[in-house]
């Protein structure tokens, strides 16, 4: 094997996981066992934000939605985004780490919900990481592995 100019600061049985999960300091406490999703019933709105959800991803733009509350926003955008499947993997992710649910994989799609008092740096902070924990399980899922900190020498 050629030898490499990548340098990582994982170690020999490191896999990233804690990328995953987003517990990068020394001690890891379990995630909150999410609640068993209720059914969903895709309804005409639904279909109108999954178009919209699809269009601002094909053109790269960021979307906004917004109206009164308890019209579905954010259910339509957990379903959209597979938040249920996401947070049960998430949470059986411990000593061993099982497959990513293909749902995860198949909308590739972080969800992020800032508090209605929150401040643009925590924005700014929040929906980055929401993004990076995607991309570190599509990485997993890939190459058994998350390593961000790989740079060339």
């Amino acid at each position: 094997m050629p030898p490499t100019n990548k340098l990582s600061v994982l170690g020999k049985d490191d896999d990233g996981r804690r990328f995953l999960t987003g517990t990068f300091d020394e001690v890891n406490s379990p995630a909150p066992h999410p609640h068993p999703a209720p059914a969903f019933h895709s309804t005409r709105e639904h279909r109108r934000f999954t178009e919209f959800a699809d269009t601002v991803r094909t053109h790269r733009y960021i979307g906004l939605c917004w109206g009164p509350p308890g019209i579905g926003k954010t259910l339509s955008a957990r379903h959209y985004a597979g938040v249920d499947s996401w947070e049960r993997w998430q949470y059986d992710v411990g000593d061993t780490v099982g497959p990513v649910p293909p749902r995860v994989l198949e909308v590739r799609t972080a969800f992020y919900t800032p508090t209605v008092a929150a401040t643009i740096k925590q924005i700014d902070q929040g929906l980055p990481r929401a993004c990076q924990a995607i991309s570190y399980a599509i990485d997993y899922d890939e190459l058994g592995l998350v390593d961000p900190y790989v740079h060339d020498v």
